[in-house]
């Protein structure tokens, strides 16, 4: 494993050895490297390719999804007519049993 948080480059070796035992050819491997490195904010430029960007927006939606719960938690309660109020009674009910 590569360190948490550590340049592209720190993973190379590791990605190359899964890849190549999955059988995919060295020109695969090495596109493989240019999209992940096109996608480093460091040096991410405006002519990124379209699996680049795919790439970075999912990285981008891995980072968040931690916090989607919380942003989004106000449209559950709306949506189901929950809310904070009704949380004891169902939590008393629930101890009883």
């Amino acid at each position: 494993m590569v360190r948490s948080n550590s340049a592209p480059e720190a993973g190379r070796q590791l990605r190359k050895g899964y890849l190549q035992n999955a059988g995919f050819e060295s020109s695969d491997i090495e596109r493989v490297e240019e999209i992940i490195n096109e996608t480093r904010t460091a040096t991410r430029s405006g002519s990124i390719s379209p699996e680049g960007a795919a790439l970075s927006d999912a990285d981008t939606l891995f980072k968040a999804l931690p916090m989607t719960p919380v942003v989004f938690s106000h449209l559950y309660l709306t949506k189901t007519g929950s809310g904070c109020a009704s949380w004891p009674r169902r939590s008393s009910r629930n101890s009883s049993r």
